[in-house]
Formats: structure tokens, C-alpha cells, sequence
């Protein structure tokens, strides 16, 4: 009896992510092996291969065969031979194979001017690390809401995760260790209010809340994101000491532009903003992002950081704190960002943070990986006025 479709999401959903992990050693094999690119789709089947040959998801022969059938199915007998030529030239010359995957294109599974940035930043042995923590899976990181001890366990991806019972009860969360790191760096008291900015899909918010009993405003400028994020903050409102009102609006704007609640506080006790940014702390989880953003995109979101900080700083109180966390390691997003912003704003004060957080990924004897994603925080207090 053949498996159902239900059967097949998983391990499709896993070659296709190593595969999308291939994608940068695919552009090096095919720039070293042929003059003339194949199509797209050529293309995709191919890092889908390469990616099932380097985990050795079944022997070589069986990938090839699987292949070569797929790329008849594709574009007839003369894409099979050139599938198939391909693939055993590959296998043929390990030697050459092997430096193949020494390339930064593969290592790090990202454009030029991606691993360019890396290589301006980091010496060779934190190379190494992030290069194993982009081919390795990612942790899969749960958050208890309910005050047990460890709140932050590690676990082994759970397909049916969703009918868990505490899933259910809303007793526990996905959250990668590096987004927890904001749980305790704010002095958070009862009664105080906060934002979030760029707060969707709700991890830092619901992480405070959880906390303390203070009043979060949970703001961000997609309406899905947010509905997403309403969904979750119902489902988990049991377990919360705080409140969690979410309010759509762009934070670059003058807020009596925008149509906003009435009882939105005009002041808050303290600000997190979750900015946008590269996501080059995440692109294990998200293989494709590297090849999707280039240089100019790059340049628009640090403008767009820099505004975000502007636009959100009067918004604090006198003794309050703010903290910017970005997804990136990137050192244009991170520690220049913010040391821009303390030249422009001569009232705010650096407090301790975690920094830089790089990835990395470690796989226990009992098969678990645990690890953490790139993030960055930084911490500021807006000095008391005499």
C-alpha cells in the first residue's frame, strides 16, 4: 500500500530544505562543470540531489536513479543525460567534490556579497562555526509559560505538535533560546506599559507578559502577521500575568496621521523594538533568504532601523528603557546602528545587553541539537531631565 499524501509532508518537506541548503554548492558545481546553465527547474532538482547525496539520505545510486527519472519527467531523454552526467561526474571525483563544499558560496549557502560581509567580520575559526551551524538543523527550542523549571527546554522536532496537551493548553511556546534573551533584561514592574514594535508574530510580547503584569501594546504594520499573533496570544492567555492589546500602524509615521485606539499611551515605560533587518542570524531556518535580499535591499533596511529608532525614542519616558534587538549578524545593523544612534541621541545611556549572539549548533548524544540562532541586543535608558 502506498503512503498518503499526509505521509509524504515530512520527508518532502526535508529534502526540500536540504536542498534549499545546497542551493550555493549547486552554483558552484554547475559554474565549474557545464558553460551553459540549465533551466530553473534543472536547477532545483539538482540542489534537492546534492543535498540528499551530502546527508547520505539513501545511497548514492538510488539518488541518482531518482533524479535522472525526475529529470526526464521534466524535460524528456536529454535533460536525463545531462542529470545524470552530471551527477556521476560529481561522484566520480570525490577529491574535487569535497572542494566543492570549501567554497563560501557553499559553506555559508549564500550570494558574494552575503559571505563578503561575513568574512569583513569574523576570523577564520568563527567561520567555522557559523558555517557548521548553517548546514546543521536547526534547534527546536520550547518556552514553558506555566513557572516550571526549566522554563527553556530542547526537544526533538515533534510533528504532531499541535495535538500535544500542553500545546493545547497553551502551557508552552516555540521560541529559539537567542529570542529568549530578552526574558529579564527589562526592569519590568507591575503596572508599567510597554511596546513592541514590529511585535508580530508576538514571541517578545507574550515572553514579557508572561513575566510581569504590565500593559504591552504589541504594534506592527502587517494586519497577517498580526492575526496570526492575535491567535497566539489567545491560546497562551492563561498562562499570562500581563496584558497584550495589538494595534496595527506604521511606527515610521507621526501617530496622528494614522488611525489609532484612543487609549494608546502617548508615553511608555519601556520600548522593545524587534527591527526589521537582513535575518542573516536565521537563514538555517530560512535557506532561501540569503538569495532573495541583495546589496540595495540591505542599504533600505538600515535606513529604515535608523528611523525606527528615531521615530521610537521620544515615545519613552525619562528613566525608561529601550531595548533594539535585530535577527542578524550583521555588524552594519548591530553595533554601528547603534553606535549612530547614541551620536544622535545624546540623552540615551548604553546598559548592559547580551551583544552579539552568534549561531551554533551542537547535536547531543541522545540525538538532539541544541543551539541557538543569530540575534543582537542592545540596551538603552533615556537619561532623568533635571
Amino acid at each position: 500500500m502506498g503512503q498518503s499524501r499526509a505521509d509524504l509532508a515530512a520527508p518532502v518537506e526535508d529534502l526540500l530544505y536540504a536542498g534549499m541548503r545546497a542551493w550555493g554548492l549547486t552554483r558552484v558545481r554547475l559554474k565549474r562543470l557545464v558553460r551553459r546553465q540549465p533551466s530553473d527547474p534543472v536547477v532545483c532538482l539538482l540542489s534537492v540531489a546534492f543535498g540528499a547525496l551530502r546527508r547520505g539520505y539513501r545511497e548514492n545510486a538510488v539518488v541518482v536513479d531518482q533524479t535522472v527519472r525526475a529529470a526526464r519527467d521534466l524535460g524528456g531523454e536529454p535533460t536525463a543525460r545531462f542529470v545524470n552526467g552530471l551527477l556521476r561526474a560529481v561522484l566520480r571525483d570525490p577529491s574535487t567534490a569535497a572542494l566543492d563544499e570549501q567554497q563560501d558560496m557553499a559553506r555559508f549557502n549564500a550570494p558574494d556579497w552575503w559571505t563578503a560581509h561575513l568574512r569583513r567580520q569574523f576570523d577564520e575559526t568563527t567561520l567555522v562555526q557559523l558555517a557548521h551551524a548553517m548546514q546543521s538543523p536547526p534547534p527546536f527550542c520550547l518556552r514553558y509559560l506555566d513557572g516550571r523549571e526549566p522554563a527553556m527546554v530542547f526537544s526533538k522536532p515533534m510533528s504532531d505538535l499541535l495535538s500535544h496537551p500542553d500545546w493545547q493548553a497553551g502551557r508552552v511556546r516555540v521560541q529559539d533560546q537567542s529570542a529568549q534573551a530578552l526574558d529579564g533584561l527589562l526592569p519590568l514592574k507591575t503596572g508599567q506599559t510597554v511596546l513592541d514594535a514590529c511585535a508580530a508574530p508576538g514571541g517578545k510580547s507574550i515572553l514579557m507578559a508572561a513575566k510581569q503584569a504590565v500593559s504591552i501594546w504589541a504594534i506592527d504594520a502587517s494586519a497577517y502577521r498580526l492575526e496570526r499573533m492575535r491567535r497566539e496570544v489567545d491560546r497562551v492567555a492563561g498562562h499570562l500575568k500581563g496584558s497584550i492589546k495589538v494595534c496595527q500602524a506604521d511606527l515610521t509615521l507621526p501617530w496622528e496621521e494614522q488611525m489609532l485606539p484612543p487609549d494608546l499611551p502617548q508615553s511608555f515605560d519601556h520600548i522593545v523594538l524587534d527591527a526589521p533587518c537582513s535575518a542573516s542570524g536565521v537563514a538555517r531556518r530560512h535557506p532561501d533568504g540569503p538569495w532573495r535580499r541583495d546589496p540595495q535591499q540591505l542599504e533600505q533596511t538600515l535606513v529604515l532601523q535608523a528611523r525606527l529608532l528615531d521615530a521610537l525614542w521620544p515615545r519613552l519616558r525619562p528613566g525608561g528603557q529601550m531595548v533594539y534587538v535585530t535577527c542578524s549578524i550583521f555588524e552594519s545593523e548591530n553595533q554601528q546602528q547603534v553606535d549612530a544612534f547614541m551620536r544622535r541621541h545624546t540623552d540615551a545611556q548604553s546598559c548592559p545587553a547580551p551583544g552579539l549572539m552568534l549561531p551554533f549548533a551542537k547535536q547531543e548524544e541522545d540525538g538532539i541539537w541544541v543551539g541557538q540562532d543569530g540575534f543582537f541586543y542592545a540596551r538603552f535608558e533615556k537619561k532623568l531631565t533635571h
